[in-house]
């Protein structure tokens, strides 16, 4: 996604310092894994519906009726404070448009629309007053995409493409050592079904993958 590069490097979650996955999109479409998503850190685990939902009160999912706490955008981008609206299992082209207003600065999601005019526009120094850009420049966003934990499980390893480790992540000692974990788990449990692991030079526009020896940790091919 050309919208994830930002002043010539590729802006990710913390910096890249999050090791992570490459899911099968054939699988992912198939198993139908994707619940829903947000052109912007959605604040997720404060929602309905496994983190696609309103913002979550204390009451459960459908008291009132099934599907009453789902805030889907409808053509219509809205939100409230921390929480923008949601797109549907396949509005993912329509989230990805959404998203590019996030990052180019014209999503009326963002502090300084006409919406939140009077929003600070300075992330994380003051209280959240707009959907989008609270934690982070509009910029730096993210998007996020939710899969339930339960449904990514049960189609494992298939849907494994591969285990990403970015270069910032390769030499943060810490999550290093999280994201080596976790690729010796899945070695542990599906053998030759385990994929590679796959590095990330976030700097490199053009070809920022490559592979990873599981032996050193050090760059055997660049793809």
């Amino acid at each position: 996604n050309k919208f994830s590069v930002n002043g010539g490097s590729i802006s990710m979650y913390l910096g890249g310092r999050r090791g992570g996955v490459i899911a099968d999109p054939a699988v992912v479409k198939s198993k139908k894994l994707v619940s829903c998503s947000f052109p912007c850190d959605g604040s997720t685990h404060e929602r309905y519906y496994s983190g696609c939902g309103k913002l979550r009160e204390p009451q459960c999912d459908s008291c009132n009726g099934p599907d009453q706490n789902y805030d889907w955008c409808n053509g219509n981008l809205h939100g409230v404070p921390m929480w923008s609206c949601g797109f549907r299992p396949n509005e993912t082209a329509d989230m990805l448009q959404a998203f590019r207003g996030v990052k180019n600065g014209t999503s009326p999601l963002l502090p300084g629309h006409s919406t939140w005019r009077n929003c600070n526009k300075d992330p994380g120094g003051n209280a959240c007053c707009s959907p989008c850009a609270c934690w982070a420049y509009s910029k730096d966003e993210h998007n996020e995409v939710i899969i339930v934990p339960q449904d990514w499980d049960s189609a494992l390893p298939d849907a494994l493409w591969a285990f990403v480790l970015p270069d910032p992540c390769l030499h943060d000692a810490n999550c290093k050592r999280v994201a080596d974990e976790y690729y010796a788990e899945c070695q542990e449990e599906f053998k030759d079904k385990c994929p590679p692991r796959v590095g990330m030079n976030l700097n490199d526009l053009k070809n920022p993958f490559h592979v990873i020896s599981t032996a050193s940790s050090g760059i055997d091919i660049v793809l």
